[in-house]
């Protein structure tokens, strides 16, 4: 083994690993502060603004906490110091156990970075994932040491004592990023202060997502080349200017420790400072400098340090992008060297240049390989494109970096326009890229998370690869590759599925076929934001979801389709084939009616109208509308909800929007005319409300099992007990989305499973 400390560190990490998958560390919401009024006593660890609302809004990171319920004045804190009380008798917890991210009040002076403060606030849980792929933000926060966060936090009092280290490169940071401002248009300026400070508050979204989408977005985060290029930079001027190397070592060092607390400290930040470190004390011992060891070292140091880590995407990402470089590449590559047919000419520079380009895209490749299974794990779909455009964006990173240096160093002047019209030009270059790449075809290849079991084949099978690439021949090379994306990739549809997704105060169900056809029946909430863009899409992507095959939207109420312009926006204007709505009357077709239309007619979505008697065949599956009738003229947007009767097997549900009372009884007779009873799923109407759900209904359906879709503590009181003691009353089993998260319904035509996330 010529690597020994790598392999102990890679054994060390997996068993982690596996202890983790069962037994997973502790993740702490402290629900029993959430929602209460308290004051906190702590200190400022960091500090960040962030753009809310079209305005900056300090956020601190407050550690070593302590916190009493006890109403605190700013009055009475000299008071509690002065008192002879014990700290137990003030606090209610003397030790918190975990930070506490504060979102302050705009008002006063900002305080200083290592000071000791009293705040006052109220506390409140982070949210878990509460549909499949959705965004863990309290595992997140969890692996930073953050367990709640205080909401319309006040300062009460800050001692005079402070971190003077961290404070100064705390406003250094703010100082860059001003001279950023003056010198680059906005756009501009947001990009290189995300990259070069870490700061990411006027870093514009759609931009961001643009990156993303197009799998360049690593550029936009302080990483491992930038610690790389600063540090190194300035080392080799160091020992070119004659200083030895234990001094110029321990300078660089100290470099790069204080850069890293600049821009933040993220996880890829404290992993390439971390090797750097390493490299430094081996130039310092005399030793060879070997990244492989290096990156096996961080990774067991920083994985044992902090388990929550295994499950954060950008700790992985980091990780495995170095290992496809450091072990992936090199059991790929050739010598690119050998059997050369020409010596000299423009032959041999055409070879030697097509060697290096080969090299580059086999280093891209590789890289993309290694972070396969983080990526469809934690996103479910792959820039298809990004393999090629890092070949174009990778070189002109050092020449974003140098430039942006120069225009923080250097004093302001006429010299400094051309690394700024430098930096514009190569910026509006990787935008033109990502733009190009996303009206390309198959942009964007959406392919599901895998199963657990086939990522750790895969990654046996890579392992294997890189051992034992020695007795691999060329030829097989490209058979063990696409072995290994098949296995990762393919045969991962499920069968007939319904999932009940958790968006709040509103509706969203998708009915997965098993034959690949895919729908969606309403999707939008009047409680939380954007859950087209947190919670459908994400889902969608989790599931392997990359086209729609119909979008229903039983009545154009916000919370029953609002989520719609986030999917669009997020790339699926071509992934859905249709837009369905209830065939209403023209006259009572309103303004949100309307919006629907033209939103569908500019992303060149059919729209069809869906009216009482109409049925389609889908495989094994029946699809029936029972409301409204054609051309319906009843103007409440709840009465003229589409209901779909969905049949498979011995499977059937019933979905009724937000159907009330009056359309409540046409569809009753509905049902008795097409003798449809005993259904085995019924989406609940109205969120559970009183107005619908009657006691005639209730008989005629006769559900197994009730769902309801609803956001908690909602301002409606949804679902309201009286609907919840006729559900009770005929036995059904009730499952309420605030309660169990998404509600998935599972099928092979016979038996029916229920499963639930929480």
């Amino acid at each position: 083994m010529r690597r020994p400390l790598l392999a102990v560190c890679l054994v060390l990490t997996g068993v982690l690993s596996l202890y983790c998958l069962v037994l997973p560390p502790p993740v702490s919401g402290h629900e029993e502060w959430d929602g209460r009024e308290a004051a906190v006593y702590g200190t400022i660890d960091r500090k960040e603004y962030r753009a809310s609302y079209g305005s900056s809004q300090l956020l601190l990171y407050l550690s070593d906490v302590s916190i009493t319920d006890t109403y605190v004045s700013d009055t009475s804190i000299t008071d509690i110091f002065k008192s002879d009380l014990s700290q137990s008798d003030i606090f209610k917890e003397d030790d918190f156990q975990s930070g506490i991210l504060c979102y302050m009040v705009s008002s006063g002076a900002e305080p200083c970075i290592g000071s000791r403060v009293w705040l006052r606030g109220r506390l409140e849980s982070f949210s878990t994932a509460d549909n499949p792929g959705e965004f863990d933000s309290r595992t997140y926060y969890a692996a930073m040491g953050i367990g709640m966060r205080m909401m319309k936090t006040e300062i009460l009092w800050e001692s005079k004592t402070c971190s003077v280290v961290r404070e100064n490169l705390w406003r250094l940071r703010r100082q860059a990023c001003d001279k950023l401002d003056s010198f680059l248009t906005k756009e501009d300026a947001s990009v290189m202060k995300a990259m070069l400070t870490g700061d990411k508050e006027t870093l514009d979204s759609v931009l961001k997502e643009l990156y993303q989408r197009s799998g360049i977005a690593h550029v936009l985060a302080v990483s491992g080349l930038h610690i790389s290029l600063i540090g190194m930079g300035v080392y080799r001027l160091l020992r070119k200017s004659g200083l030895p190397i234990p001094i110029a070592a321990a300078l660089c060092m100290a470099l790069i420790l204080l850069y890293g607390s600049l821009t933040g400290d993220g996880v890829s930040v404290r992993r390439a400072s971390g090797m750097f470190l390493l490299r430094m004390s081996a130039e310092m011992l005399g030793r060879t400098y070997d990244m492989q060891t290096a990156l096996g070292v961080m990774l067991a140091f920083m994985a044992l340090s902090q388990p929550l880590y295994l499950f954060q995407s950008g700790f992985l990402f980091s990780f495995s992008s170095l290992m496809g470089i450091g072990l992936l590449y090199p059991a790929l590559r050739r010598e690119s060297g050998r059997g050369r047919r020409y010596r000299s000419g423009w032959r041999k520079r055409a070879e030697w240049m097509g060697g290096k380009i080969w090299q580059a895209l086999l280093a891209s490749f590789s890289v993309t390989m290694a972070t396969l299974p983080v990526q469809l794990w934690y996103f479910g779909d792959v820039p298809v494109y990004g393999i090629f455009l890092n070949l174009l964006v990778l070189p002109l990173m050092t020449v974003l970096m140098y430039c942006g240096m120069l225009l923080l160093v250097l004093p302001a002047g006429v010299w400094l326009k051309l690394p700024a019209a430098l930096i514009h030009g190569v910026l509006q270059f990787y935008e033109s890229l990502c733009r190009g790449a996303a009206e390309m075809p198959g942009n964007t290849w959406i392919a599901g998370r895998p199963a657990l079991w086939r990522i750790v084949l895969y990654t046996a099978a890579l392992a294997g690869l890189i051992l034992w690439r020695k007795k691999i021949s060329s030829r097989c090379l490209p058979v063990i590759l696409a072995a290994c994306l098949a296995l990762l990739t393919l045969g991962q549809k499920s069968g007939f599925q319904v999932t009940f997704l958790d968006v709040g105060q509103g509706d969203g169900i998708c009915i997965q076929t098993g034959n690949g056809r895919n729908y969606l029946v309403d999707g939008g909430s009047s409680s939380k934001q954007n859950t087209g863009q947190y919670q459908i899409l994400p889902f969608l992507k989790h599931q392997g979801i990359g086209y729609l095959d119909a979008f229903f939207v039983t009545h154009p109420d916000a919370d029953h389709c609002n989520g719609l312009d986030g999917l669009l926006e997020g790339g699926y204007g071509k992934r859905i084939g249709r837009l369905i709505l209830p065939d209403i009357a023209p006259d009572n077709r309103d303004e949100s009616y309307m919006r629907l239309e033209a939103l569908a007619a500019a992303y060149d979505i059919p729209v069809s109208y869906l009216s009482a008697g109409m049925c389609w065949q889908d495989g094994e599956v029946e699809f029936s509308c029972l409301h409204p009738p054609a051309g319906y003229t009843e103007t409440d947007s709840n009465e003229y909800s589409q209901v779909l009767y969905v049949k498979y097997g011995l499977f059937t549900m019933l979905l009724t929007g937000d159907i009330e009372a009056d359309g409540e009884g046409l569809l009753t007779e509905q049902m008795r005319e097409r003798e449809i009873g005993s259904v085995t799923v019924l989406k609940v109407a109205h969120h559970g409300s009183s107005s619908s759900t009657g006691v005639d209904f209730l008989r005629q359906a006769n559900p197994l099992i009730a769902v309801i879709s609803c956001g908690e503590n909602n301002i409606y009181g949804h679902p309201h007990e009286e609907t919840l003691e006729k559900l009770r009353g005929i036995g059904a089993a009730i499952f309420q989305t605030p309660e169990c998260g998404a509600v998935i319904v599972r099928g092979d035509g016979g038996e029916i499973t229920v499963r639930t996330i929480h």
